[in-house]
């Protein structure tokens, strides 16, 4: 996700190409112009600093970005030995 605050990290989200991962109920499949169908998985989520990210690939639509944040709501209600360890910290 892009933050366009002055803060030195971002919170991320990993992307896969395995569309087995799309049945997963926290993920949300991710159109943006890239070459393959994505998958972002919500429940790897990780800070970056700026410095570490890449070019810029594309922009999140309003919608998606809903979706995302659905997903990560979602995780956070899973009982405890559901939860991945960065699904706690949220």
């Amino acid at each position: 996700m892009f933050n366009p605050s002055r803060r030195l990290a971002v919170v991320t989200c990993a992307l896969t190409t395995n569309p087995k991962r799309v049945s997963l109920p926290s993920n949300v499949a991710f159109e943006a112009g890239l070459l393959k169908r994505s998958i972002v998985e919500v429940g790897k989520l990780t800070s970056l600093q700026k410095t570490q990210l890449g070019f810029y690939i594309g922009i999140l639509t309003e919608a998606r970005v809903v979706k995302l944040l659905a997903g990560i709501r979602f995780l956070r209600r899973l009982p405890d030995e559901r939860r991945s360890p960065l699904s706690l910290a949220l």
